[in-house]
């Protein structure tokens, strides 16, 4: 899809191409390039006049895929509950494990010497990497409901927007995981 900054680039490229011929002086064959220039920016300014299929398109919800996206926030609130639950219970382990940093240090095969300051530190951690797809999820959720209940297409606009970050969050983090698991097994196969 061409856009009016990718339109924008190649007036100024033109122009740029333009006055390097003009430098150059090629004399015999100014008219000609002037007149293929302007022809260039003739057809450049009628496209960008013309709106595009996508900015004329205007998408209608059928009642299926009413209810369907009516359906999808339902289990994506259900999932996002169990997130936050889970976070829960992942700051209450955060908790005990600095409640119990002065008393034990875990002994057991290669967990051995692990502090409960440690085990609360990665708990944090955890909770902070999975708080905000659970989050972006939840808003996903709540304005679909909100968007059909008040026929509000910018509220359901505002929700895939939370969708689309939810994503790109999750994508990103299996993206780093896998990074970081490729790398673990070059330097293991390398050491």
């Amino acid at each position: 899809m061409l856009n009016k900054a990718y339109f924008e680039v190649i007036k100024k490229a033109l122009n740029i191409f333009r006055a390097f011929l003009l430098l150059q002086k090629i004399d015999s064959d100014i008219f000609f390039v002037g007149k293929y220039f302007n022809f260039i920016k003739f057809v450049i300014k009628k496209i960008m006049e013309e709106k595009s299929v996508f900015e004329k398109f205007e998408m209608q919800f059928d009642e299926s895929a009413k209810g369907f996206l009516k359906e999808t926030a339902k289990w994506a609130n259900v999932l996002s509950i169990i997130g936050f639950v889970g976070i829960g219970f992942m700051g209450l382990a955060a908790i005990s494990g600095l409640l119990s940093s002065t008393i034990t240090t875990l002994r057991i095969g290669p967990l051995n010497g692990i502090t409960g300051k440690t085990i609360a530190f990665i708990y944090i951690i955890l909770i902070v990497i999975y708080f905000f797809p659970v989050y972006y999820l939840n808003k996903f959720a709540v304005n679909v409901k909100k968007a059909f209940k008040e026929n509000d297409s910018s509220m359901l606009t505002e929700s895939f927007n939370y969708l689309k970050s939810h994503f790109k969050y999750i994508a990103i983090f299996t993206i780093s995981f896998i990074v970081l698991y490729i790398s673990i097994i070059v330097i293991a196969l390398i050491v």
